[in-house]
């Protein structure tokens, strides 16, 4: 997390509608006329996550607003001076790793769902340099997602995390592995059983349906 006190703060402002899918089986529609905050939770979690992988940013969720129109979650950078906990005695703290930085970012992030437009508004603000660096997906790497494309992408990614401080890796930057690397890769690997049409993923699914006796398109 690099802090540039000189740098412009990021800010986008992004209207969702309701068609967009945020997950396999949940769309903004149908999450923003839900009233389980359950649901939005899991869904707040899963823009927060896309975030990390595209800026490099982790924000955690501060507060959930109820609103006549639906609810409204606010997140804060996990840097942020606003994160800050109250300073212990040193003496009473026993680290293992570095003491944490946080900085005057400003990092927000505000999610709202609506109801009577169907849609989710995200905004964006930030006050830090959004690039960060890359793992480079190796061959070696590549070869360990085809041993487990079996496994969903991430159960994947969640066991290379798992194997950045082993022998094998320890000197490589294999904890900047994102989540959305290790599905690209899987999805290379993975779509070859099942894609049919390269432009058309309805038509594909089609032709893959039609190769199957007892199925019929609805």
């Amino acid at each position: 997390h690099t802090f540039d006190p000189d740098a412009q703060s990021v800010r986008f402002r992004a209207t969702l509608a309701g068609c967009f899918v945020i997950e396999n089986d949940v769309s903004v529609a149908s999450c923003a006329q839900n009233n389980d905050e359950n649901l939005h939770r899991r869904a707040i979690k899963c823009f927060r996550n896309d975030l990390f992988d595209v800026t490099g940013y982790y924000f955690h969720l501060r507060r959930c607003n109820e609103r006549v129109d639906g609810l409204t979650f606010s997140l804060t950078c996990s840097r942020s001076n606003e994160r800050r906990t109250r300073e212990r005695d040193p003496s009473s703290v026993q680290r293992y790793t570095t003491a944490k930085e946080f900085f005057d970012c400003h990092g927000e992030l505000h999610i709202s769902f609506s109801k009577s437009n169907r849609s989710a508004t995200i905004i964006y603000d930030h006050k830090c340099r959004t690039e960060t660096p890359k793992f480079r997906i190796t061959e070696e790497i590549q070869q360990y997602i085809k041993a487990q494309q079996l496994f969903p992408p991430r159960q994947i990614y969640q066991n290379l995390i798992q194997l950045a401080d082993s022998p094998q890796f320890a000197k490589t930057d294999l904890h900047t592995i994102t989540r959305q690397q290790v599905y690209n890769v899987w999805l290379s690997l993975t779509k070859r059983e099942w894609e049919r049409d390269r432009t058309d993923d309805f038509k594909s699914a089609q032709l893959l349906v039609g190769e199957h006796i007892g199925f019929q398109l609805v």
